[in-house]
């Protein structure tokens, strides 16, 4: 059995990967978890704030990969609350 992988977005993009190829190379790995912030200006930016296609590679993901948890791993722009209350 493979070892099932985390899917870090975050790092994926500011290490210049193709997401798309590489959830498409390895989606059978990595059905539990994917992990996001946004990228562009500064480390781990609140989704939507950044630069990095985030509702669209997680949307491509769930209907045929993603069967558990989405993690946020950001530092928020002002509370952890109103980050959470923006992603509505």
């Amino acid at each position: 059995m493979a070892a099932l992988l985390l899917a870090d977005l975050y790092h994926l993009r500011v290490n210049g990967e193709d997401i798309p190829a590489v959830l498409d190379r390895v989606h059978g790995r990595t059905p539990g978890h994917v992990q996001v912030a946004d990228a562009g200006h500064g480390y781990g930016n609140e989704p939507g704030t950044g630069t990095s296609e985030l509702d669209g590679w997680v949307g491509a993901a769930a209907p045929t990969r993603l069967q558990g948890w989405i993690g946020l791993e950001y530092a928020p722009l002002d509370t952890t609350a109103s980050g959470l209350a923006r992603l509505g």
